[in-house]
Order: structure tokens, then C-alpha cells, then sequence
């Protein structure tokens, strides 16, 4: 006898799409990587010029600022490049009415445009927020689901629950 199924049926939009942003880019090592060589091609710089005689604490200061100034400058533009790349008219799959049936063997996305098959293997990571699920099907790519999408929260329980059984990945 085969287990049941779960079943979601949800919507996401732009505010899905950018808080996956906000949760997912901070803990990026690419984006990490990329505050690093920033700092290190503007800071350096700064320990040159100070080099003539600028104190110890004032340079880490400076660094400090620095580093402030790129993090919220990040923050600032990040946003509207993924804005600016979600809207197209090529990316109605992404805006489509989805169902997620979630079964023993795989998940099933379904929309009116496209229907995908997905392997349990496949879900690298299942992370939760106060208000989403995101399944990760690569480094920087999730099947986001909103969380008041689930008829009951016993619904809600079992869905995660056979998503982190089946997938072997905790949140």
C-alpha cells in the first residue's frame, strides 16, 4: 500500500521571490566572495595612503566604514537587478498558480504551463522562514512555497515533514 499524497496548491510572487533573496544572497559564499574582493580592491588603497602615517585605529575604522558602505550599497542595487531580471513576459512559469503534490517517490510542480517531475535526490536543502519553505534544487535555486498556502497547519506539518523525511534534508 503506497503512502498518500500531499497536496499545495500556492502562488508566489514578487515578495516570494525576494525574500528568497534576502534569505538566500547573505549567506552566499559567492556573494561573500564578492564583498571580499570589493573590500580588498577599495581597502587596499586605504593601507597605502595610510602608510604616511595614519594610526592603526583609524584605518581599521576606515575599513569598517568601508565595509558598511559596500554591504549597504549591495543591499541597495541586489534587490533591483533581481526585480529587473524577474519581470519579463518569460517568466510567467515563475508567476503561474502551482501545484505541489508531494508523494513516497518525488515531488510533482504543476502549473498550466509546465509540469516537472522532481526526484527526491534532487531537493539539496529545505530551509524554513517564519513565513516560507524553500526547497533547493541547486546552490541558488528553490522551489519557494508560501507557508499560509497549506490548508491546516497538520497539513502544513506532515508536507515538511515527508519533504525533510524523503529528501534527507533537515532545515
Amino acid at each position: 500500500m503506497t503512502a498518500p499524497s500531499i497536496q499545495v496548491q500556492y502562488k508566489i510572487g514578487m515578495r516570494d521571490i525576494l525574500a528568497f533573496a534576502v534569505f538566500h544572497y547573505p549567506r552566499s559564499p559567492v556573494t561573500l566572495g564578492l564583498l571580499l574582493i570589493a573590500q580588498l580592491v577599495f581597502g587596499v588603497p586605504l593601507w597605502k595612503d595610510a602608510q604616511g602615517g595614519s594610526s592603526f585605529g583609524g584605518l581599521v575604522f576606515a575599513e569598517i566604514i568601508l565595509f558598511v558602505v559596500l554591504v549597504l550599497s549591495f543591499s541597495a542595487v541586489y534587490p533591483l537587478i533581481i526585480i529587473a531580471s524577474v519581470l519579463s513576459r518569460r517568466n510567467r512559469i515563475l508567476f503561474a498558480p502551482h501545484t505541489l503534490t508531494a508523494t513516497h517517490d518525488h515531488l510533482a510542480d504543476e502549473t498550466s504551463l509546465a509540469k516537472a517531475e522532481i526526484q527526491w535526490s534532487a531537493i539539496q536543502r529545505v530551509a524554513v522562514t517564519r513565513k516560507r519553505y524553500f526547497l533547493y534544487l541547486s546552490r541558488d535555486n528553490a522551489i519557494v512555497i508560501p507557508r499560509d498556502s497549506f490548508a491546516s497547519p497538520q497539513e502544513e506539518a506532515a508536507f515538511i515533514a515527508l519533504c525533510r523525511e524523503r529528501s534527507g534534508r533537515a532545515a
